[in-house]
């Protein structure tokens, strides 16, 4: 709300938004949401609406559907009586007739110009949280396609994979269902195993013996915030280079700090983690926050040559890891780190015995955050699909990070990049290969 002095009334005028439109919010962050909504709180209508395609089942217009009271296009057929639900999981695939829209018992053309809505989930008489609206519109039940001979056959070839529509795209753009075209980067299987090479159980004061046995010792830091759901925290991780020939790092432990910790707590707690593990470096998330975090850890005793500071950044073009010299007077340079590809290689290394973890019982509260990144493609005109990374919404990422930001820091330490022709019954496409291809050199100099 911004209140505003009139000139002519000699009065004050308090404006807000009566209501948020948010269009295409499949490609928003979920945790964007709660902010852009604060700007209609002052309204005494305070509405919202959504609008998108439907994209992956870990998506934000997915997981706003599931929040929703869920509504479904439901026409009767003057024929055999039956209702059919333009819904994937009801009757719309059936509903796909040879010439038009029809009943998914009988086959017969059906008007959904006469049906009707209906709402698949109902709030609860405890429920007090105000559920939303939610309604699916599929373009089988628009006129201007099942009244249209030539639209409905352009339909059917979508359906059948002609016109460049496979199934997932298909499902989103026309049947406006979500299709679980994202992919999990790493699974539970694929943690399991890498907590099997070797490391001990999550424990601190183990993770500081295992560390003498190497050469060059790293933190890993991930600094949380809360976030609007209340899922980003901070993470600590500490890792080591092993001292076998393939460059293994190991990481010996992680912990995510509660968020009733305040700032100087968990300041204090880090640089004491630092210190008892005689860790080399801290390499750390230099984006949001970070910079006042790292200029409180520097006033707290932490030396500057010690740090490495890194941002992501989405840079397809560039070396996945490159030096940023400081400009317009700004006295600290930093390091990129392409987001998306890096967080694909953490992921190969993770399958591939690059990056181990600790033992899995003891440590999955942590390490599951592996299991909430998700690589999708978005297709882009007359180029390579862009590749992105997602977090499931309401679902934290956080290890995720610190240990990227650390393995990262250990293979520019060491001016090695994973080699990745080592590892073993790993198929990786050309196209994955090309993605993941590391830098020409990985100093200061790009």
């Amino acid at each position: 709300m911004e209140e505003v002095w009139d000139i002519e009334t000699e009065k004050h005028h308090n404006f807000f938004a009566n209501g948020i439109l948010v269009h295409n919010c499949q490609d928003m962050d979920w945790e964007y949401i709660p902010i852009i909504l604060e700007s209609k709180s002052a309204s005494p209508l305070g509405l919202s609406c959504y609008t998108g395609t439907p994209k992956s089942l870990d998506n934000t217009i997915e997981a706003l559907w599931r929040d929703s009271s869920q509504a479904e296009w439901i026409t009767k057929c003057e024929a055999c009586g039956y209702h059919s639900v333009a819904g994937i999981e009801h009757d719309l695939l059936k509903m796909l007739g040879k010439t038009t829209v029809v009943c998914a018992r009988c086959s017969k053309p059906i008007q959904p110009r006469n049906g009707f809505w209906r709402h698949f989930r109902e709030p609860s008489r405890e429920d007090t949280s105000g559920m939303m609206f939610g309604y699916h519109v599929p373009q089988a039940i628009m006129p201007m396609h099942y009244e249209d001979v030539d639209k409905w056959k352009e339909l059917l070839a979508k359906s059948e994979g002609r016109m460049g529509y496979g199934k997932s795209k298909f499902f989103n753009e026309v049947l406006g269902e979500s299709c679980d075209l994202g992919m999990t980067l790493v699974t539970e299987t694929d943690i399991i195993a890498a907590s099997k090479l070797g490391n001990t159980k999550n424990d601190f004061m183990e993770a500081c013996r295992q560390l003498t046995k190497c050469k060059l010792r790293i933190m890993g830091v991930d600094w949380g915030g809360g976030g609007a759901e209340g899922t980003s925290f901070t993470v600590i991780v500490l890792l080591g280079l092993n001292p076998g020939k393939n460059g293994r790092i190991d990481c010996f432990y992680a912990e995510r700090l509660p968020l009733s910790l305040a700032r100087d707590a968990e300041i204090a707690t880090i640089l004491d983690y630092f210190r008892r593990s005689s860790c080399h470096y801290i390499a750390h998330d230099y984006g949001g926050a970070g910079d006042v975090r790292e200029a409180i850890l520097v006033q707290a005793g932490m030396p500057l040559e010690r740090i490495i500071n890194i941002a992501y950044t989405v840079a397809p073009k560039r070396n996945i890891f490159y030096w940023e010299a400081p400009v317009h007077g700004e006295v600290r340079g930093y390091f990129g780190l392409d987001k998306p590809r890096s967080l694909v290689l953490q992921a190969y290394c993770i399958k591939g015995g690059l990056i181990s973890l600790p033992e899995y019982e003891s440590s999955k509260d942590v390490t599951s955050d592996l299991l909430n990144l998700i690589e999708e493609r978005k297709e882009v005109p007359r180029a390579s699909d862009l590749v992105l990374i997602r977090r499931r919404p309401k679902f934290p990422d956080d290890f995720a990070h610190a240990l990227n930001y650390g393995s990262i820091a250990i293979w520019h330490k060491e001016q090695r990049w994973p080699d990745l022709t080592i590892v073993k019954n790993l198929q990786l496409t050309q196209e994955q290969l090309t993605f993941a291809k590391p830098p020409r050199n990985m100093t200061e100099r790009d």
